[in-house]
């Protein structure tokens, strides 16, 4: 689910880990926490540090999440964790800096993959490998979205990101979860899901849209990377993805 920016004071210029790492400047934000490029001070090595609020109504959350990621960071596309720190308002885990930002922003900001089929294949290929090496660790990310994949400098290698959502759970009653655009049609329903669903996919029409996705062309995506609602090229592919049967539907 998109939620507003989180409310948090201006943490650069913090030390955490008894002084071991400084917090330089901030590098992102998102609904739970935010993102900083950070100074391991003793080696100079540049790391990003999330910073999340303590939940009172939802103790553990954070350590969790962090818990679930270690279990598979050993993979090379996938945010390594480099440690884990907290007080009494605040805990912090140190990952790994990926110089090249989101792979969103580097899809449409900077059009890194345009006409770059290699390139694109080569993206793909290193996040369906991060994914299934979860699945074979039993973790479900459910929060799959290029907002959630790093990028090296020169956009050579993936790294899967933000365990915030994974669960280990078989089976799921969340609903709602995860960011509206790039919802699965079942997710939208209250009942138990796995990964096959045949529920009809009456989806709203803020639900996810094919040219959200990087192979579609720019123009597909609208201001405040918004997906644009009709787009005579994605349209016969949209009409598959949507197909009420998931024998029928695109996936």
């Amino acid at each position: 689910m998109d939620f507003p920016p989180a409310d948090l004071p201006n943490m650069a210029g913090k030390t955490i880990g008894s002084g071991q790492i400084e917090l330089v400047e901030e590098i992102g934000t998102g609904g739970f926490g935010a993102v900083y490029r950070a100074l391991e001070i003793k080696s100079g090595s540049i790391l990003a540090v999330k910073c999340v609020r303590k939940r009172r109504e939802k103790p553990g959350r954070e350590t969790r999440e962090i818990a679930l990621q270690k279990l598979v960071c050993k993979h090379p596309n996938i945010v390594s964790v480099r440690g884990f720190y907290d007080d009494r308002e605040f805990v912090y885990a140190a990952l790994d800096y990926c110089p090249g930002g989101d792979l969103f922003t580097a899809v449409v900001d900077r059009g890194v993959f345009h006409m770059q089929d290699d390139l694109i294949k080569t993206a793909y290929l290193q996040i369906l490998d991060a994914v299934a090496w979860c699945h074979s660790h039993r973790i479900a990310h459910r929060d799959i979205k290029p907002e959630n994949v790093l990028c090296s400098e020169d956009y050579s290698m993936m790294y899967l990101a933000d365990f915030g959502l994974a669960s280990q759970d078989a089976f799921s009653k969340d609903f709602g979860r995860g960011s509206p655009f790039y919802l699965s049609p079942g997710k939208f329903y209250p009942y138990p899901f796995a990964t096959f669903c045949s529920i009809p996919s009456r989806v709203p029409r803020r639900a996810p849209q094919v040219c959200s996705l990087f192979p579609f062309p720019r123009r597909c995506l609208g201001p405040g990377r918004r997906p644009r609602q009709h787009d005579n090229l994605s349209q016969p592919l949209a009409s598959g993805f949507h197909q009420g049967s998931a024998l029928q539907r695109i996936s």
